[in-house]
């Protein structure tokens, strides 16, 4: 590093919660032999800092006094690169870069599974007062990565490639020529580009209180095998280095990548043109099984179409965000009079569809933005609909429900199947509501694979949710 960070870099690493334990020592010996052969080849005049991956921590979230879990999503844990704290010791996930730096990280992609992509983020502005935590582009997920796909097919899972994150192009040249030279084939080597600035607003670089805070995390959602991604987790299979050089020269800043169109050409209503009326069809029987013994209201679904740099300019709320997902807010603050009062969220299950890689609606502590819980689309099933709509499932109505789900969530779903319980904490875990305290639910869609981004609001039929009040 050419300067050390100042103590006030210390506060912006609680934005994402750490282990204060040291790097974890890699088990995978091709990602450390690659790592460590880059870094003997950087030039004597360029610096270079060796720095670790981590993976966000909820427990920390609710044991540590007024942090804020930044809306995690507990179908998908968080990954993402740190360095040593000069000053501290410690692993921080807000850093800070030169313009003619460059953060390398060579990896083994995660086991196969939904969906995993690589975001890049402002967290913090240099001149802002609280967290921006904006994505800056398109998230480099499992349809774009490039790897070396050793298991002989073109999947990007549990495959090995490189990734070079720099707001300079000259940078990203010297160092694709070292990677190169020791044999990292160019066709695993992809290029992130850090902006150096967006329509409105120019980022900051440099360390100390001028210069902005820029992180990464990895998503990883619904896996094959949930002992893998345990293992993967567990093994960080990472190898991460920040380097330039030691004098800064001529300049070329990279390229703004933006975000790419959301619209796919397919239109969920065209492709399945009974799907609407079978929705509406569901709400009905819904409203008729539950009416007698539960007041249901409608709750206003809102969907968010703004991006990170919406956020950034101030135009918007982020935390975290990232374009692949299309987020709902289903419900506003929850206050429930009963514990077997419940939230019921109705609609179409867009990963059967074929419009999302998946889907999923969580429970959040509104005090900690904390995700408590989670339902994902494995479990938003026909049989899901069928049971909530009080009606045979060998009947013709049923089959009209195949690709539509109802789902319950409630402090006591008093013995009802399809029911997401929301957990209190214990003494062994604090991860919980106690019940009867205000929530809200929320709603992911991620990844529609033609556009590799987001699904489209225009192309989606939207879900619709209850909340039922016991009389």
């Amino acid at each position: 590093m050419k300067l050390s960070e100042s103590i006030w870099y210390i506060l912006i690493s609680g934005i994402l919660a750490l282990s204060t334990l040291a790097f974890t020592a890699r088990a995978d010996l091709a990602v450390e032999n690659m790592g460590q052969q880059f870094v003997s080849r950087v030039p004597s005049d360029w610096h270079v800092e060796q720095g670790g991956w981590e993976y966000f921590d909820i427990l920390d979230c609710f044991t540590t006094p007024g942090k804020s879990c930044s809306g995690n999503n507990p179908t998908s844990p968080y990954g993402f690169p740190t360095f040593l704290d000069e000053l501290s010791g410690l692993p921080i996930s807000a850093f800070q870069l030169h313009q003619d730096d460059a953060i390398v990280i060579f990896l083994r992609t995660p086991p196969k599974s939904r969906y995993f992509a690589y975001t890049q983020y402002l967290v913090q502005s240099a001149d802002a007062l609280i967290p921006e935590f904006g994505s800056l582009s398109d998230s480099l997920n499992q349809l774009k990565i490039k790897t070396t796909h050793e298991s002989g097919n073109d999947l990007a899972f549990s495959e090995y490639a490189v990734l070079v994150w720099t707001p300079d192009l000259l940078t990203r040249q010297r160092v694709e020529e070292m990677l190169v030279s020791q044999g990292v084939a160019p066709e695993m080597i992809n290029f992130i580009p850090l902006p150096t600035a967006i329509p409105n607003h120019s980022f900051h670089f440099g360390y100390g209180a001028a210069g902005d805070y820029f992180g990464m995390l990895l998503r990883v959602a619904l896996p094959d095998s949930q002992a893998e991604l345990d293992a993967y987790i567990k093994e960080i299979p990472y190898y991460v280095v920040r380097l330039g050089p030691n004098t800064t020269g001529r300049l070329e800043p990279s390229p703004v990548l933006g975000f790419s169109s959301e619209i796919s050409g397919r239109v969920e209503s065209m492709e399945y043109p009974k799907l609407s009326a079978a929705l509406d069809l569901l709400v009905a029987d819904i409203k008729r099984k539950y009416s007698s013994s539960f007041q249901l209201t409608s709750s206003s679904v809102t969907f968010n179409a703004k991006t990170g740099w919406d956020c950034i300019l101030g135009e918007s709320t982020c935390a975290g965000d990232n374009y692949d997902a299309l987020y709902s807010r289903d419900t506003g603050t929850v206050r429930v009079t009963h514990l077997q009062d419940f939230v019921l969220v109705v609609g179409v299950n867009h990963q059967k569809t074929g419009k999302a890689a998946y889907l999923n609606h969580t429970v959040y502590d509104l005090k900690k933005l904390a995700g408590i819980v989670s339902v994902a689309d494995p479990q938003l099933t026909p049989a899901s609909a069928v049971y909530h709509a009080g009606i045979d499932p060998r009947s013709s109505r049923a089959l009209l429900y195949k690709n539509l789900y109802a789902y319950m969530i409630s402090y006591d779903c008093a013995g009802r199947s399809f029911c997401l319980e929301i957990p209190a904490p214990t003494p062994d875990n604090p991860v919980g509501l106690e019940p009867g305290t205000p929530f809200a639910v929320t709603g992911r869609k991620y990844l529609e694979p033609i556009s590799q981004v987001r699904p489209a609001l225009s192309e989606i039929i939207p879900h619709q949710a209850f909340i039922g009040t016991l009389k």
